[in-house]
């Protein structure tokens, strides 16, 4: 069975095709099929974007699709930000740039939650089934960069069960905690009580 993850990510498509390479599952990036068309997320919610980029390449396609949207959602800034995330400090900002910007925007704040957030959309436009999957890793912004792995808020964000930053982290450890590994891990639950593979 073949599944197109709507992305030209390969880190993301890695983590994806590890989490199911125990399954008859093939799954492709948008590189692999050709499909180099923009889709433009425009979505209020991550669930909306997730959905906006599987619905339109499931729809072109007419193959079982998924879409995923992820960001850093910060208390104290009232969840920003959020669906903003990649671009908070413009656009294909570096994540020096985007972790500075939040360490400026955190300088007066007492309240260091935060969580990181992920959605994965899961579209079949054969069986006409849709269905969405969240998942969270809750940390701390912290006031410095700390770490050299990871992208994006990684340096910034410090996850005190393991007393590191994720940039700190191992992929393995960052992958066993992720919040797109805890949406998958939902997903896969799901896809295994409805396909039978």
């Amino acid at each position: 069975m073949d599944i197109i993850l709507a992305t030209h990510n390969q880190h993301k498509l890695m983590e994806i095709t590890e989490m199911f390479s125990d399954l008859p599952v093939n799954v492709l990036s948008l590189s692999d099929v050709g499909y180099n068309d923009d889709i433009e997320e425009n979505g209020k919610t991550f669930e909306d974007n997730a959905f906006i980029k599987a619905r339109t390449v499931a729809k072109r396609l007419n193959i079982i699709t998924l879409g995923d949207d992820s960001g850093l959602a910060v208390n104290a800034l009232n969840g920003a930000p959020g669906i903003y995330s990649a671009r908070y400090a413009g656009v294909n900002a570096t994540k020096e740039a985007l972790c500075t910007k939040l360490i400026h925007e955190m300088a007066n704040e007492k309240d260091r939650s935060a969580h990181f957030v992920t959605v994965m959309a899961f579209v079949d436009p054969i069986k006409k089934l849709e269905k969405s999957f969240e998942g969270t890793v809750d940390g701390l912004i912290v006031d410095k960069m700390v770490g050299e792995n990871g992208f994006g808020y990684d340096p910034v964000f410090y996850y005190p069960p393991l007393k590191k930053s994720m940039a700190e982290m191992s992929s393995q450890e960052k992958n066993s905690i992720s919040h797109r590994h805890r949406a998958l891990e939902k997903m896969k639950e799901w896809f295994l009580t409805k396909y039978h593979v």
